[in-house]
């Protein structure tokens, strides 16, 4: 995207370790950085809860009218729910930069005249259609982008979180409930 924005990228921002994703800290303080930059008047951040040892879950979320409930299609986009798979955290805030890039005020399909600098993407070439399909979601619906529903898992370098639960197979349902142990129960 910074080449769809004609700036140089600036990684200074968010700082993604060479060779590391972010840790949960650096993940928290790229939240705030999109929050404050290039989804600045469009977003909110709010937690979401604290996994079992503590750590903060936030969730970013972008939308004409950030904070109110709106009459129109909602989308969350929840990663890292296994600890040891931590890409989705880093697609997450790539969705969320594009998005917010393509709703800036001014953005234009070819990255024109309004476009913030890319905080953490770099366009290639032909990227411009994924650009009109963020510009059309930023502008007709309310999207929450959580990075992490596994903090601790994630620090721990394993599939469960800290009670040794599966999320995915433990995930709640219409059908069934969570014990306070974490574990699933079906009704």
């Amino acid at each position: 995207l910074a080449a769809l924005a004609g700036a140089a990228r600036a990684d200074a921002a968010l700082p993604p370790s060479a060779g590391r994703y972010r840790s949960n800290a650096d993940l928290g303080s790229a939240i705030d950085a999109l929050h404050a930059g290039p989804c600045a008047g469009m977003s909110s951040v709010t937690s979401i809860g604290t996994s079992v040892k503590g750590e903060e879950m936030r969730a970013l979320e972008v939308s004409m009218d950030p904070g109110r409930t709106q009459p129109k299609p909602s989308f969350a986009f929840l990663g890292n729910m296994h600890g040891d798979e931590p890409v989705g955290r880093e697609l997450i805030l790539r969705l969320a930069e594009l998005v917010c890039l393509a709703g800036a005020p001014g953005a234009r399909a070819d990255g024109g005249v309004g476009v913030a600098p890319a905080t953490i993407t770099v366009a290639e070439p032909g990227d411009e259609r994924f650009f009109e399909t963020a510009r059309h979601l930023a502008l007709r619906a309310r999207l929450f982008f959580a990075p992490t529903l596994n903090p601790d898992g994630f620090a721990a370098r394993a599939r469960g979180n800290a009670r040794g639960v599966d999320l995915n197979r433990d995930w709640p349902d219409q059908y069934g409930s969570v014990s306070d142990d974490g574990s699933a129960t079906s009704t």
